[in-house]
């Protein structure tokens, strides 16, 4: 049998359909991460992708097949004892993970050789992840050494700027004891036992009609050795208003809620949390309803939001005072701010020079 070549033609572009079916079935739902136009992971830093690849049980030839999907299974990455004095890696190689990852930095020297501090953690490094709808912030927590022997955040007050990001720390060394630890991790049958510290705060925002509420967690694990430091980022509003000397905001822990399994991260009611901690009989119930209570003042601390909206030149001292006012339609000349000058206006200033 012989075939013409239209038939040839025919079958060729059949084959090439089919071929290209194939490979549209083959590929991965979720795109191939890449960073600095290498697939996967390959472009990332040298011990970031090493850290991924090793909670992906992954090997160094297989770095170009790492997709988001793969990132976002990740609840935990171990960076301890690389060797790092600083943690500041570019911000596109932290996104797309889980809301809840854990990063553990214990064991790096820090730049004197002491081991890693807050100022040594690049806050912008550090991406938020906001769920739709929701106030509730997630920027991942960061397990560092030098934790102190109480619970609770470990300073009574942060100082910021309007839409910056604070780091906030939590200490976690009044630990449940061995046997309480043991038992529930036996509840089901799981290793690791997460204890989250609801972090709420509540910043005053006079651009809306109300206070701004933002919430996060910040987790502990049970095996994590006692002289941990747990911190988190906190997002602060950015409201273009002049709000001069206001009260300071609060930045307080909230809830202690406890976690068996990965898979319950970031939620506020657990399947078994009843057996965890719930009823009296339960094994972590006497730690986790007096965690708060022990707290004492460890429990709030005072934000310190530093204004940033006035004009490098006082808008009161401007000799076109009066026409600025009218324009922004706001009387009071201290409280004009860049935003409102940022607003495209025209000034009509003929005859101001008669």
């Amino acid at each position: 049998m012989t075939i013409g070549r239209t038939g040839i033609v025919r079958r060729l572009l059949l084959l090439a359909s089919a071929a290209l079916a194939v490979a549209i079935l083959n590929t991965p739902a979720s795109a191939v991460v890449g960073f600095g136009g290498l697939p996967g992971v390959c472009g990332f830093e040298d011990t970031l992708e090493a850290a991924i690849l090793e909670a992906l049980n992954l090997s160094g030839p297989e770095c170009d097949d790492v997709t988001n999907d793969m990132l976002d299974d990740i609840y935990e990455l171990d960076l301890s004892d690389k060797g790092l004095a600083r943690f500041a890696p570019d911000p596109a190689q932290l996104t797309g993970f889980h809301p809840q990852l854990i990063i553990n930095l214990r064991g790096n020297p820090g730049p004197d050789g002491n081991g890693l501090t807050v100022a040594d953690i690049d806050r912008d490094s550090i991406p938020l992840w906001r769920g739709s709808g929701s106030d509730e912030a997630v920027s991942y927590t960061l397990v560092l050494d030098v934790g102190q022997s109480y619970n609770g955040l470990t300073q009574s007050r942060y100082t910021t700027t309007e839409g910056q990001a604070v780091l906030v720390a939590v200490s976690w060394g009044d630990r449940p004891g061995t046997q309480e630890i043991t038992q529930a991790r036996a509840v089901n049958k799981e290793d690791e036992l997460y204890f989250g510290h609801y972090i709420h705060s509540e910043q005053d925002d006079e651009s809306v009609s109300g206070d701004t509420d933002y919430y996060r967690w910040i987790y502990a694990r049970a095996s994590d050795a006692p002289g941990a430091l747990y911190v988190g980022l906190i997002p602060v509003h950015d409201d273009d208003e002049i709000e001069g000397a206001a009260s300071p905001d609060k930045i307080e822990i909230s809830e202690l809620v406890v976690a068996d399994r990965k898979e319950d991260l970031g939620k506020r009611a657990f399947t078994r949390d009843d057996e965890l901690f719930d009823d009296n009989d339960a094994p972590l119930h006497e730690y986790v309803d007096d965690y708060l209570d022990g707290l004492g003042s460890r429990d709030e601390a005072d934000l310190i939001i530093n204004d940033d909206d006035a004009p490098t030149t006082p808008v009161c001292a401007r000799t076109i005072l009066e026409h600025i006012e009218d324009l922004v339609n706001e009387p009071r000349c201290r409280d004009i701010s860049r935003g409102h000058l940022a607003t495209p206006t025209v000034f009509n200033l003929a005859g101001e020079g008669d």
